[in-house]
């Protein structure tokens, strides 16, 4: 039970943060705050997870991420009605009757400081459902609406080319330099950011433009995904502005871009420093893993990152320890909190990249870092 049990983790989450913007007030900071009790703190102390589940009920597996789909969407919902001055005397007597949560006092008594809160915590749930669940539904190429869900949850966060630039492109140039996601050695996180964001809408945009050519597709603004998913991205923020106004866009961005900033950091942490070679096939070498039981089960396995790059239509809960990976010994919450600060990021990292290089690194790879380090 525990096996399957451990992936209800990220929507009971979104649960908690929904009954929190329900209430009001000041109450609205827990969800950021319990997010980082859990990652930041919990996670060290409960150890790694390196169970793969057998026989598992899959399609109970698969309803979590689709769960964990359409709950962003009632958070959405539900902060927009905190954030604004419509009524809505209907799903206000729903919501008293199914909670007895009194959604006009509530709302009464939730100030500015508090609805920061409350879209912090709302771009951390953003960041889980673009990041984990939109990850998860993007690669599942084969069903159509699976990649449309996966455009919308990316779009919470202005992350749409990721859909594009990490299936036709991140997958194909993990490690190399023409990769924007990759972080090479001696680039800070603050360094990394425009690059990963830019690089990322530049290449995705380029196999767009590649695919419709190809394709001889009519109409092609209207087909291009990119173009595409920013338009969805403008109609998420015209329903923040009819349901809130102005207040309602500032929380939109204020949720998209933490949720940004967060899917970066993870970025920046999934591949920091791994070289490969040119003409070098990826193998797990080129990922850094974390078997952290909290953080794994909150983002559906993502950071068993390594086996995830071998197979990328596994499914998240057959995702594998990896034992011939570099593994960063710490959950992903904490390696991201470490590169938000560049000195201390460096400090900590230098060491395990020197046994990268002395146990993992092949005879091409450790040249690149020789030369890498006498260029600089």
């Amino acid at each position: 039970m525990y096996a399957i049990g451990r992936f209800t983790l990220q929507p009971a989450l979104q649960i908690f943060v929904l009954w929190t913007i329900l209430t009001g007030g000041l109450i609205l900071w827990a969800g950021v705050l319990v997010y980082a009790l859990l990652f930041l703190v919990l996670d060290e102390i409960c150890g790694n997870d390196y169970e793969v589940p057998q026989n598992p009920p899959e399609l109970l597996l698969g309803f979590f991420i689709y769960l964990s789909a359409v709950l962003p969407l009632l958070l959405t919902v539900a902060l927009i009605y905190q954030s604004g001055e419509i009524e809505l005397p209907g799903f206000e007597y729903l919501i008293l009757t199914l909670t007895g949560i009194d959604l006009v006092a509530a709302r009464a008594g939730t100030t500015g400081f508090d609805l920061v809160g409350g879209a912090i915590s709302l771009g951390v749930m953003y960041s889980a459902a673009a990041g984990n669940t939109g990850h998860e539904l993007a690669h599942r190429l084969n069903r159509p609406i699976d990649v449309s869900i996966a455009e919308w949850l990316l779009a919470l966060v202005f992350e749409t080319p990721f859909a594009v630039e990490h299936i036709h492109g991140h997958h194909a140039t993990t490690g190399l330099v023409n990769d924007p996601v990759t972080a090479q050695r001696g680039v800070s996180f603050w360094r990394f950011l425009p690059k990963a964001v830019f690089g990322s809408i530049v290449n995705a945009y380029r196999w767009e433009v590649r695919r419709i050519h190809r394709n001889k597709a009519a109409l092609p603004l209207i087909r291009n995904r990119v173009l595409r998913g920013y338009f969805k991205s403008l109609v998420i923020a015209g329903i923040f502005y009819l349901g809130a106004g102005v207040t309602g866009i500032a929380i939109f961005l204020i949720s998209a871009l933490t949720g940004l900033l967060l899917i970066e950091l993870f970025n920046y942490c999934g591949h920091y420093g791994l070289i490969r070679a040119a003409g070098q096939p990826e193998r797990v070498r080129h990922s850094w893993c974390s078997y952290r039981r909290l953080s794994t089960s909150l983002m559906f396995n993502l950071p068993r990152h390594a086996d995830h790059h071998m197979s990328t239509t596994r499914p998240y809960w057959q995702l594998r320890h990896r034992a011939d990976a570099p593994e960063s010994k710490h959950g992903i919450a904490v390696l991201a909190l470490i590169a938000a600060f560049p000195p201390v990021w460096f400090r900590f990292i230098t060491p395990k990249l020197a046994i990268w290089d002395r146990n993992f690194a092949s005879d091409e790879e450790r040249k690149l870092v020789s030369d890498l380090t006498t260029t600089a």
